[in-house]
């Protein structure tokens, strides 16, 4: 081989290794432990724990800003991690990522106002002695993931009705809520909450009483390594209704 070969070839073997490191780094997380709390708790290496038997919840209720009437949603769900100290590995600690989904609608134009998404993160002791408990507000930047595959969950389904007081008990607000659970590789899963919104007007039975329809997804990127909720986006999803 002559001399510009070699050259050729050793700069292409750089050149390789180069792309190979920047896209190990792309898919690895950026951090290598997570932080709760000011006492500085680090941690990291954690795994998913035994989860509880019906970790989700949610309810809705009426309140009033002035005269205009809203309808809240807040949806819970908890997961629980096993995780190292950072400094002592044979230090365990549980850690409990709840996240707290909320939907606010006006009841009288029927439009959401705001939705948001927070999560509280507590790490304990085996002892369940709470060391310090954390809330934080996820980016709603993507994450790429790959590899995905569903997981069975438990109870995944909860739904709320409430009427509308100006309505002479006429107007009726259901909201359900489906969840979906999705392991990928390199420790990600995603978990995806379906709400579908269904609003009637109990005067026109004994025809279909429903005048609206609406269905919002909320998907969030936990890293099961970090146990650290990454990323929670919400988006409008289509919906198609046959005449």
């Amino acid at each position: 081989m002559n001399t510009t070969n070699a050259r050729q070839m050793k700069y292409y073997g750089v050149g390789l290794a180069a792309i190979l490191v920047a896209a190990f780094m792309l898919v690895q997380p950026m951090n290598s432990y997570s932080q709760v709390g000011t006492s500085g708790i680090l941690f990291n290496n954690c795994t998913l724990a035994t989860q509880p038997d019906d970790p989700i919840d949610m309810n809705t209720v009426i309140g009033w800003k002035g005269t205009t009437e809203y309808a809240k949603t807040i949806h819970r769900e908890k997961q629980i991690f096993s995780c190292e100290d950072l400094n002592d590995p044979n230090t365990v600690y549980i850690v409990e990522v709840a996240i707290f989904a909320e939907i606010f609608e006006d009841m009288d134009s029927k439009i959401i106002k705001r939705k948001q998404a927070e999560v509280i993160t507590c790490v304990k002791d085996q002892d369940g002695f709470v060391r310090e408990c954390q809330k934080r507000q996820p980016t709603t930047q993507s994450i790429n993931v790959s590899n995905c595959e569903p997981q069975f969950v438990a109870n995944p389904e909860e739904m709320n009705t409430v009427v509308d007081p100006d309505s002479t008990d006429s107007i009726i607000k259901t909201i359900d809520a489906q969840k979906e659970v999705f392991l990928c590789d390199f420790n990600k899963k995603v978990d995806v909450i379906i709400f579908t919104d269904l609003w009637e007007d109990l005067r026109k039975l004994p025809a279909n009483p429903v005048f609206k329809r609406e269905v919002v997804s909320l998907r969030c990127t936990i890293s099961t390594l970090l146990a650290i909720v990454e990323s929670c986006i919400y988006s409008n999803v289509p919906l198609v209704v046959p005449p």
